[in-house]
């Protein structure tokens, strides 16, 4: 009697594992996408990464102007900073260029 419940034993775990098996077999399979560490560096001087499925660029933040420090003068011979939130949009690049400080949008 011992005999035929091992045999029933072993045939009940080969059923289940079979059926795992199976199981696990079906599921799709996702394709991994790995990117090159290529960067963009955005006009606000940030830099975007490669992402997504088709490894493009993300978009860079956008500069909006804002009316109350629009066209305040930033840059030029004395260093003149931007306040925070801002960036100096300049037109040339030469050391002592001089540009306007624009918003720097999230």
């Amino acid at each position: 009697m011992p005999h035929i419940n091992k045999n029933l034993l072993v045939l009940i775990i080969i059923i289940i594992s079979a059926s795992v098996m199976y199981l696990i077999s079906s599921y799709p399979k996702t394709k991994m996408v790995t990117c090159t560490q290529e960067a963009r560096v955005c006009p606000d001087g940030s830099s975007v990464g490669r992402s997504g499925p088709k490894c493009e660029f993300a978009a860079c933040p956008t500069i909006t102007p804002e009316k109350n420090i629009q066209r305040e003068m930033c840059g030029g011979f004395a260093g003149v900073l931007c306040p925070e939130g801002y960036i100096c949009d300049k037109k040339e690049n030469y050391p002592d260029a001089s540009g306007t400080c624009i918003k720097i949008s999230p």
